[in-house]
């Protein structure tokens, strides 16, 4: 499973000739976070072991001028499209700072909040242990039945 800054980012590169940038103009840091249980649930996407939340720094410097409306447009539809955990979790709007740099451009920082779940495949070999089964790490999909009976009665 890919990380919601890791797609935002890909989000960015792919528009980098519409921003007018180079790739060096720009970069992505995590600024601190925590972890927390997860829903302790098993789930389509495995067992939902734990949260991590964090804040992604997005720099990006020497930005023509023009471009930072739309830079910041690509970051704020990105995230009402991709990120459902936002109102979940009550994540605040990304916080943006422009400084203008004097030559028609603009050095601009955004600050996103994210929640990252971990999830967990069982698997007999794998190094963590909840209630006596072993996990790995690496992600894994639950295929649901689309029919049978359960106990005599349809699904």
């Amino acid at each position: 499973m890919t990380s919601l800054i890791s797609q935002l980012a890909a989000h960015i590169t792919a528009n980098l000739a519409a921003l007018r940038i180079r790739g060096e103009q720009w970069a992505v840091d995590i600024d601190g976070g925590r972890i927390e249980p997860g829903g302790q649930n098993v789930t389509v996407e495995g067992y939902h072991a734990a949260d991590y939340h964090y804040t992604a720094v997005l720099t990006f410097e020497r930005l023509p001028e023009g471009s930072v409306q739309l830079l910041l447009l690509l970051v704020i539809t990105w995230l009402t499209e991709n990120d459902q955990r936002r109102t979940q979790y009550n994540l605040p709007w990304p916080l943006v700072d422009v400084e203008n740099e004097g030559d028609h451009t603009a050095q601009v920082t955004i600050e996103v909040e994210f929640v990252d779940r971990f999830y967990l495949g069982a698997d007999p070999t794998g190094p963590i242990v909840i209630g006596g089964v072993h996990y790995r790490v690496d992600a894994f999909e639950l295929f649901a039945a689309e029919g049978g009976t359960v106990q005599g009665a349809p699904l």
